[in-house]
């Protein structure tokens, strides 16, 4: 295998763990909207108390945004999202076993500040593996293809495609990932 063999293999499976990677991320933040009507129905909470535990997570999401980019800088991709991750898990783990409200928002805002460790380490990985021509495209197709992957994971048509957009988006992924494909040879 020579040089531009080997580049072009790696190449291809940056990108393929990066998106398996971020998917994992959105499966363990977008969980919370199946898991809301019944926690309400069991628990009783308004939805106003969840809307709290949801606000948690975008608000620490946010912040840790600016955080963690630089600190992906500092200590590195790899790092900083195998911590994320882990974290992010463990801590969707705890919220099963969360005995009150108060404490679902506080595990869930910091579900977001791991969260938030995902996406800055990965555009920076995408963005030293491809070249400036390209790198736009293949580091939105994780994000892309991690928000609709959710729907096959859920298996209901009902509630992946609520929208005309969504199932036009489906149509058209197939087209997509030929054009990256075409796209990883370069």
């Amino acid at each position: 295998m020579n040089t531009q063999q080997a580049f072009k293999h790696w190449r291809k499976r940056v990108f393929l763990t990066t998106w398996i990677t971020y998917s994992t991320f959105y499966l363990c933040r977008v969980n919370m909207s199946i898991a809301v009507p019944g926690i309400m129905g069991e628990f009783g909470y308004s939805k106003t108390a969840m809307g709290g535990v949801m606000t948690a997570l975008l608000v620490a999401y946010a912040a840790g945004q600016f955080i963690n980019g630089q600190l992906g800088d500092k200590f590195g991709a790899r790092r900083l999202i195998t911590l994320g991750i882990l974290g992010s898990a463990l801590l969707n783990i705890a919220f099963g076993f969360s005995p009150g409200i108060t404490v679902m928002i506080a595990i869930w805002a910091l579900n977001g500040y791991f969260q938030s460790m995902g996406w800055a380490p990965s555009v920076k990985t995408i963005a030293n593996w491809f070249p400036p021509n390209i790198r736009g495209k293949m580091g939105g197709v994780p994000g892309f293809l991690s928000s609709n992957r959710q729907c096959l994971f859920l298996g209901s048509r009902r509630l992946c495609y609520r929208s005309p957009g969504l199932e036009m988006g489906f149509l058209g992924a197939s087209d997509y990932l030929h054009y990256i494909r075409d796209s990883l040879v370069y």
